[in-house]
């Protein structure tokens, strides 16, 4: 069974999908107990609108750590992952349906979602909470509690919101039944070039007849600045006449849940004790 007896360091290739974290109110200050997750803005007569708590990223990112294994099998790594930040707006009216034109009060939702890439370099320390000594085929062999810190850079061009990133804006009908036709128009701003965040969470060896296979992790990193805003304009017009325009704002600091597989491929020293 291999054993890191001795110090010893390594390198970790990763993968990660995000489930992200995103406010409905810009914070006032950089503190991250400042939060609002309020999820229902103020209603409308042709329907609700929410901003999300939480969305799901459909992209996988990549990055690597670099870490040392102390004698304690505690674990210290520095590295970089390819991050997203993302927000998610969602409109539900109470009309007919296409596919139930007679059915009125059927609820129709549609929403959509923006994330934007950004750069995470991290400092993180991986505390040993658990050695499993089980000779089991398959078992965890070794669980860690996770904590750090680190900055994120956001590659886009920053103009205090004054301009909508090129290749973020979106527009399209929202809703339609009745006489009522709503549109809705995106456009994702890039609010902060750098902001600092916490990470904490769990990692685990999972090991396959006493080998090292892969780790996985779930951490929740919490961000300080707000990096991405959207800017989300609903119209609605009856029977092509201009009813009236409502303006709504949901904001990223690029916190989230992190999923991610990995592995620890040790170079120093070369051959490890068995």
């Amino acid at each position: 069974m291999q054993t890191f007896a001795q110090k010893n360091f390594y390198f970790r290739p990763k993968i990660e999908n995000k489930v992200h974290n995103s406010l409905s109110e810009r914070p006032q200050t950089n503190s991250f107990f400042n939060n609002n997750y309020s999820v229902t803005y103020n209603s409308i007569p042709y329907g609700e609108v929410k901003s999300a708590v939480f969305s799901t990223s459909k992209s996988i990112t990549f990055g690597v750590n670099v870490g040392v294994n102390f004698k304690n099998d505690d674990l210290l790594e520095v590295g970089w992952t390819q991050d997203q930040s993302g927000t998610k707006i969602k409109l539900s009216t109470f009309g007919s349906a296409a596919a139930f034109p007679n059915d009125y009060g059927v609820n129709n939702t549609t929403s959509t979602t923006f994330n934007t890439i950004n750069h995470r370099f991290e400092l993180l320390y991986f505390k040993k909470i658990k050695t499993n000594r089980e000779s089991t085929l398959l078992n965890i062999q070794n669980s860690y509690f996770v904590f750090g810190t680190g900055m994120k850079y956001v590659p886009y061009t920053v103009n205090n919101g004054i301009n909508p990133l090129s290749g973020f804006s979106l527009a399209g009908q929202a809703a339609n039944y009745d006489d009522i036709s709503m549109y809705w128009n995106h456009e994702v701003y890039a609010i902060k070039k750098l902001s600092t965040f916490l990470t904490f969470g769990l990692s685990s060896d999972l090991n396959y007849n006493n080998k090292y296979l892969f780790s996985c992790a779930a951490n929740y990193t919490v961000g300080f600045n707000v990096l991405q805003a959207t800017r989300d304009k609903l119209t609605v017009y009856e029977n092509g006449t201009l009813l009236k325009t409502y303006h709504y704002e949901t904001y990223s600091r690029g916190s989230g849940f992190q999923l991610q597989i990995s592995r620890k491929f040790q170079f120093y020293p070369w051959k490890s004790k068995n």
